[in-house]
Protein backbone atom coordinates (compact mmCIF):
# COMPACT_ATOMS: atom_id res chain seq x y z
CA UNK A 1 0.00 0.00 0.00
CA UNK A 2 2.98 2.41 0.92
CA UNK A 3 4.22 1.84 -2.82
CA UNK A 4 1.08 2.78 -4.36
CA UNK A 5 0.60 6.25 -2.10
CA UNK A 6 4.24 6.75 -3.07
CA UNK A 7 2.90 6.80 -6.48
CA UNK A 8 0.05 8.91 -6.04
CA UNK A 9 1.30 11.36 -3.70
CA UNK A 10 5.19 11.52 -3.95
CA UNK A 11 8.36 9.91 -2.00
CA UNK A 12 7.35 12.23 0.98
CA UNK A 13 3.96 12.23 2.37
CA UNK A 14 2.28 12.17 5.81
CA UNK A 15 -0.71 9.49 7.51
CA UNK A 16 -2.83 10.25 10.16
CA UNK A 17 -3.58 7.42 12.19
CA UNK A 18 -5.48 8.59 15.36
CA UNK A 19 -4.06 11.57 16.64
CA UNK A 20 -0.78 10.34 15.69
CA UNK A 21 1.36 11.84 12.46
CA UNK A 22 3.42 9.73 10.34
CA UNK A 23 5.70 10.75 7.75
CA UNK A 24 6.53 8.57 5.20
CA UNK A 25 9.79 8.70 3.31
CA UNK A 26 8.74 6.24 0.23
CA UNK A 27 12.11 6.31 -1.53
CA UNK A 28 16.01 6.11 -0.80
CA UNK A 29 17.04 8.80 -2.69
CA UNK A 30 14.38 11.18 -0.56
CA UNK A 31 15.54 9.70 2.22
CA UNK A 32 19.25 10.89 1.94
CA UNK A 33 18.40 14.09 0.34
CA UNK A 34 16.47 14.65 4.00
CA UNK A 35 19.75 13.46 5.52
CA UNK A 36 21.99 15.41 4.07
CA UNK A 37 20.32 18.88 3.80
CA UNK A 38 18.47 18.39 7.48
CA UNK A 39 21.07 16.08 9.11
CA UNK A 40 21.66 18.69 12.04
CA UNK A 41 18.05 19.21 13.03
CA UNK A 42 17.69 15.35 13.09
CA UNK A 43 20.83 14.16 14.58
CA UNK A 44 18.74 14.02 17.95
CA UNK A 45 16.15 11.75 17.25
CA UNK A 46 16.28 8.58 18.92
CA UNK A 47 16.53 5.89 16.89
CA UNK A 48 13.78 3.50 17.79
CA UNK A 49 13.03 2.31 14.35
CA UNK A 50 17.08 1.02 14.25
CA UNK A 51 16.52 -0.78 17.77
CA UNK A 52 12.99 -2.20 16.60
CA UNK A 53 14.69 -3.97 14.06
CA UNK A 54 17.84 -5.54 15.71
CA UNK A 55 16.00 -6.28 18.91
CA UNK A 56 13.11 -7.71 16.91
CA UNK A 57 14.51 -9.45 13.58
CA UNK A 58 13.36 -7.17 11.58
CA UNK A 59 9.66 -7.96 13.11
CA UNK A 60 7.72 -5.57 14.25
CA UNK A 61 6.25 -5.51 18.11
CA UNK A 62 2.74 -3.79 18.81
CA UNK A 63 2.29 -0.70 18.88
CA UNK A 64 -0.62 0.12 21.36
CA UNK A 65 -0.78 2.60 24.31
CA UNK A 66 -2.30 0.13 26.76
CA UNK A 67 -0.62 -1.20 29.82
CA UNK A 68 -0.06 -4.63 28.62
CA UNK A 69 1.44 -3.46 25.42
CA UNK A 70 3.54 -1.07 26.93
CA UNK A 71 4.94 -3.65 29.98
CA UNK A 72 5.47 -6.57 27.07
CA UNK A 73 7.29 -4.05 24.56
CA UNK A 74 9.57 -3.02 27.87
CA UNK A 75 10.42 -6.49 28.53
CA UNK A 76 11.50 -7.21 24.95
CA UNK A 77 14.01 -4.34 25.00
CA UNK A 78 15.02 -4.27 28.47
CA UNK A 79 16.23 -8.29 27.22
CA UNK A 80 17.10 -7.15 24.30
CA UNK A 81 19.48 -4.54 25.46
CA UNK A 82 21.28 -6.84 28.21
CA UNK A 83 25.17 -6.24 28.22
CA UNK A 84 25.96 -9.74 27.23
CA UNK A 85 23.26 -9.74 24.47
CA UNK A 86 23.99 -6.08 22.81
CA UNK A 87 27.96 -7.78 22.18
CA UNK A 88 26.18 -10.07 19.34
CA UNK A 89 25.42 -7.30 17.90
CA UNK A 90 28.90 -6.15 17.20
CA UNK A 91 29.35 -7.77 13.63
CA UNK A 92 25.86 -6.33 12.36
CA UNK A 93 27.29 -2.93 13.72
CA UNK A 94 30.77 -3.04 12.14
CA UNK A 95 29.39 -4.17 8.81
CA UNK A 96 27.12 -1.40 8.71
CA UNK A 97 30.13 1.09 9.98
CA UNK A 98 31.74 -0.28 7.25
CA UNK A 99 28.95 0.44 4.48
CA UNK A 100 28.54 3.44 5.59
CA UNK A 101 32.50 4.66 5.52
CA UNK A 102 32.90 3.17 1.54
CA UNK A 103 29.66 5.06 1.09
CA UNK A 104 31.37 8.09 2.22
CA UNK A 105 34.58 7.52 0.49
CA UNK A 106 32.31 6.31 -3.11
CA UNK A 107 30.40 9.58 -3.61
CA UNK A 108 31.84 12.36 -0.89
Amino acid sequence: QYAKWTEEYGPVFSLRQGPRVFIIIGRHQAAVDIMEKEGASLIDRPSSIAAGDILSGGLRLVTGSGEMVRRLRSRVYHAGLQPKVAETYEPTQTKHAKNVVLDILNDP
